[in-house]
């Protein structure tokens, strides 16, 4: 057994500790984590790394599906699998944003210190168009809107927020051929699909990176 500490702190030592505001305590650190690009490409790396020790698991599952032999097999490993490639995603996005935008970014932190509606949410779909990534085709529609749900509720939790967040097919939003997009499932095509947008991400931060460093030094 450890050694034993005494956590009680006495009274009179309470009262004279000075009463700090909390936000104030950190809001230089909130303030430089959130408009720093590499924090969230940082996260993403990590939650990429953790992701991979699934796959093997995810392809044993669809495996014992298409065959028969286990077809009662749980989808577990395979929801947070793409929970976690979400996040992943989320957090690349959030970084190119942050790039892009930080100058704005910081002129609403001085107003207001919290997490700016640029960079809230989990809506996959929405941050791929502020990150120049339109029009989207159906295909990246029906992908983004499905790794929204497991982020939101379906990697995590039995129900989401609301009952009709159980709704899983809709009508893509282009206007001009909308087309039926399904998001209660994945497919193993999708960990393809979700690597080119890794990749595409990564390499459109390099590209901005570089070209703000060039700026920086005009």
């Amino acid at each position: 057994m450890g050694l034993k500490i005494d956590k009680k702190i006495p009274k009179e030592c309470i009262r004279r500790l000075p009463k700090l505001d909390k936000d104030s305590q950190y809001k230089d650190k909130y303030k430089e984590l959130l408009l720093d690009h590499r924090e969230w490409k940082r996260k993403a790396d990590h939650l990429l790394e953790v992701a991979a020790l699934f796959q093997e698991k995810i392809k044993d599952t669809w495996a014992n599906w298409s065959s028969g032999r286990k077809p009662e097999a749980s989808d577990h490993f395979i929801t947070i699998y793409f929970m976690l490639t979400s996040y992943a995603l989320e957090n690349l996005f959030k970084a190119l944003i942050v790039l892009r935008k930080r100058t704005d970014l910081e002129k609403k932190l001085r107003f207001k210190l919290e997490l700016p509606s640029e960079v809230k949410g989990h809506d996959l779909y929405r941050f791929a168009q502020t990150c120049g990534f339109d029009p989207l085709n159906a295909g990246d529609e029906e992908l983004l809107r499905k790794l929204s749900r497991s982020a939101t509720w379906y990697g995590r939790y039995p129900i989401p927020m609301k009952p009709h967040e159980f709704e899983t097919i809709f009508i893509s939003r282009d206007e001009i051929e909308p087309e039926l997009i399904i998001t209660s499932s994945y497919a193993s095509s999708d960990v393809k699909e979700i690597e080119k947008w890794v990749e595409e991400l990564n390499t459109s931060l390099n590209e901005e990176a570089k070209t703000r460093g060039a700026n920086m030094k005009k």
